[in-house]
């Protein structure tokens, strides 16, 4: 339990007293400073990241029929970078905060429409090679949550 695993960082970890008790190994027990290795430990926590690597094709329905996305993820452990692109545009549409935690990816999408900027709140489920969800679009009326599916391609 009081061991780490290198590169990939816990997604918690704390550190537990064991009390007051006395340790047979420590030849003066109010000695503080021998006291304070043997009262307490570094406990770790690992939540095992779902793999998102790869380029995915999103479909988020619309009036218009459908809305379709590319994202090419990249990934080390838990920490997630991409980007997106609306339709056959090169040009690449800004996402930040990423996180995965387990199954459950998140991430915001930024895109410009119109003169102003548009963030699109994306959480969903990975389950082997796709992805399902739901998104917000922050500053759109309405509080209705938008359904939206992807499918690894490569």
């Amino acid at each position: 339990h009081e061991f780490n695993m290198g590169k990939w960082e816990p997604d918690e970890s704390t550190t537990v007293r064991t009390g007051d008790q006395e340790n047979p190994y420590v030849e003066d027990y109010w000695d503080l400073h021998e006291m304070d290795y043997w009262d307490s430990h570094q406990v770790y926590f690992w939540i095992i990241p779902a793999n998102v690597t790869g380029t995915w094709k999103v479909t988020i329905p619309d009036i218009t029929g459908k809305n379709e996305l590319t994202l090419k993820l990249d990934q080390e452990f838990q920490r997630v970078r991409g980007e997106a692109f609306e339709g056959i545009s090169p040009i690449p549409v800004f996402i930040k905060d990423e996180k995965i935690k387990g199954n459950i990816l998140q991430f915001t999408m930024e895109r410009k429409l119109k003169g102003r900027t548009e963030s699109m709140h994306f959480e969903g489920r990975v389950q082997d090679h796709i992805m399902q969800g739901t998104l917000k679009i922050e500053g759109r009326p309405g509080k209705e949550k938008i359904k939206w599916k992807a499918r690894l391609v490569n």
